[in-house]
């Protein structure tokens, strides 16, 4: 489609209806953007509201309970799988200051010359096995001894004691986990410091005492050990 246009000059010339069809539609599209319902516009108390929550100290203030929760949790777990561990070594002793076995002889004879130090008349029938453990920068060798129950356990502490093998060098005690061995370390190492006299493994649990007429306590943390010597703040 044209159309004739005539100009001052009396030449006419030609447009395009394309041009006028191109702005027809145009117009009806502005008419329609104008009767379509408007989205309503947000307040600007929500708009606060979002901005302030996703500021990143408050993203951080939010998470924190999470991250306490997961804490508390993996620490419960870590609690749980020490105390199945530690059960796990209740028939087991821990034997430093023992002769190393001589050539062609097995540990097993070592253990049984260490049993009749102990005043025992048959030591081998106590003993399911033996074995080594190792433990960095120790000079002297560690034995693991597994009884065959608790019992037989607590019988040869008993002897130990009553022949008081530490005054020839040779030290016997409960096995312990790793983080119950630290405690202990913990808790001998404050006793001494502040002149608790006593403390002692029982059942692979830490106990301490600070003399013959004090109550006994069994120690479950490193914090604990503070509460009940009153070392707040002590490290």
């Amino acid at each position: 489609m044209l159309i004739l246009v005539s100009t001052k000059h009396g030449m006419p010339y030609l447009f395009p209806a394309l041009l006028l069809v191109t702005c027809s539609h145009t117009l009806e599209a502005h008419e329609d953007s104008l009767n379509m319902p408007k989205e309503p516009k947000k307040k600007s108390s929500q708009m606060s509201v979002q901005i302030w929550n996703s500021c990143p100290h408050r993203m951080r203030r939010n998470t924190i309970p999470y991250i306490i929760s997961v804490q508390n949790s993996t620490t419960t777990r870590e609690k749980a799988f020490n105390q199945l561990y530690q059960h796990s070594l209740l028939n087991n002793v821990v034997v430093s200051g023992l002769r190393l076995p001589f050539k062609n002889e097995s540990l097993l004879s070592v253990v049984e010359d260490f049993g009749y130090m102990l005043g025992l008349k048959n030591p081998m029938k106590d003993v399911r096995t033996a074995w080594y453990l190792r433990v960095p920068q120790k000079r002297k060798k560690l034995i693991v001894i597994r009884l065959i129950d608790k019992g037989t356990r607590c019988k040869w502490v008993q002897h130990y004691r009553q022949n008081e093998l530490w005054n020839e060098m040779i030290y016997m005690h409960e096995q312990l986990t790793k983080p119950n061995h630290n405690l202990l370390l913990h808790v001998k190492k404050l006793a001494k410091q502040y002149s608790w006299r006593y403390v002692w493994i029982r059942d692979g649990s830490v106990l301490m005492r600070e003399n013959d007429v004090s109550p006994i306590y069994k120690v479950n943390s490193m914090e604990h050990v503070h509460s009940i010597m009153k070392l707040y703040g002590e490290t």
